[in-house]
């Protein structure tokens, strides 16, 4: 059995480097496309942020409407009792 000559080296040489080369255009793609995905997902959450933003001032501000209206509720439910035994 004779050793392989050096033609056949210098072919799998170039094969492993085309191969190689493939795989690193491969890995910058999907490396780009995760890095997209990333910030698209980082924007999504900063728009729900931004809504559950509102929903807790909203849900803040009829807090504190409902608030004074039972204060003022009592207050009336006082006054008006407070009248009656005025009389």
């Amino acid at each position: 059995m004779s050793p392989p000559d050096d033609s056949s080296f210098r072919i799998l040489d170039w094969v492993i480097g085309a191969f190689m080369s493939l795989l690193g255009l491969v890995w910058k793609l999907q490396s780009d496309k995760v890095k997209d995905l990333k910030e698209e997902i980082a924007d999504h959450r900063n728009e729900h942020r931004q809504d559950v933003s509102t929903l807790y001032s909203k849900i803040d501000e009829m807090s504190r409407t409902s608030t004074n209206r039972h204060f003022e509720l009592l207050q009336a439910i006082h006054t008006g009792l407070s009248g009656k035994q005025d009389k």
